[in-house]
C-alpha cells in the first residue's frame, strides 16, 4: 500500500488520508456532518493506491437529511365551509429531500381530536424544489362528518425527521 484518500464531493476529510491500514487491511475515517450546511446528495470517494501506482476508486452516494419536512395544506382552506353532499378535495404540499408517499398521512379528526377517517390518496408527485404534492379526497356520506372537523396532516421522512403537524378547520353546512 502506498496511500489512501477519502473525500466527500471532491474535498478531503480531516484525517481522510493515510499510508497504513489495520491488521485486516482496513482503515476508518470519521465524517462529522455537522459542518455541512445544506442537506442533500453527497458523494463519498475512497481511493487506494499501491506502490506500483495502481489505484482503485470506489464511490458511494449518500443523502444527508437532518431537516424535518415542511407541510403546507393547500386545500381545503382553514375555516372553509362546504355544502352537504360535496366531495372534499384535499391538497397537501410537503417539502423535504427524503420524503415519499408512505411518509405522509392525512386524516379527519373531530375538533376534540378523535379520529374520524383517513383521507383517500389520489396522487403523489414532485412539483419541484424538493416539494411533493399529496392529493386526496373525502367522498360525502350521510352521517360521516360532524358539522365542524379538522383536516390533520403529518409527515415523516426516510431519515425519521418528523414534520410539525398541520391542520385546518372545515365546516359542513351553513
Amino acid at each position: 500500500l502506498k496511500d489512501w484518500r477519502v473525500q466527500v464531493d471532491g474535498a478531503d476529510l480531516p484525517n481522510g488520508t493515510g499510508t497504513t491500514v489495520g491488521a485486516e487491511g482496513t482503515f476508518t475515517v470519521d465524517w462529522d456532518t455537522s459542518g455541512v450546511i445544506l442537506d442533500g446528495a453527497k458523494t463519498i470517494s475512497i481511493r487506494v493506491r499501491d506502490t506500483a501506482d495502481n489505484e482503485v476508486t470506489q464511490t458511494i452516494n449518500v443523502t444527508i437529511d437532518r431537516v424535518k419536512p415542511i407541510i403546507t395544506i393547500q386545500a381545503p382552506l382553514n375555516n372553509s365551509s362546504y355544502p352537504p353532499g360535496t366531495t372534499l378535495a384535499v391538497t397537501v404540499d410537503v417539502r423535504d429531500v427524503g420524503i415519499n408517499v408512505t411518509g405522509v398521512d392525512v386524516v379527519l379528526r373531530t375538533t376534540a381530536g378523535a379520529f374520524i377517517i383517513r383521507v383517500a390518496r389520489q396522487g403523489f408527485s414532485s412539483i419541484g424544489n424538493n416539494t411533493f404534492r399529496w392529493t386526496g379526497r373525502v367522498r360525502w356520506r350521510q352521517g360521516l362528518l360532524p358539522p365542524t372537523f379538522k383536516l390533520h396532516a403529518t409527515a415523516i421522512d426516510r431519515a425519521g425527521n418528523l414534520a410539525t403537524p398541520q391542520s385546518v378547520t372545515v365546516r359542513v353546512g351553513g
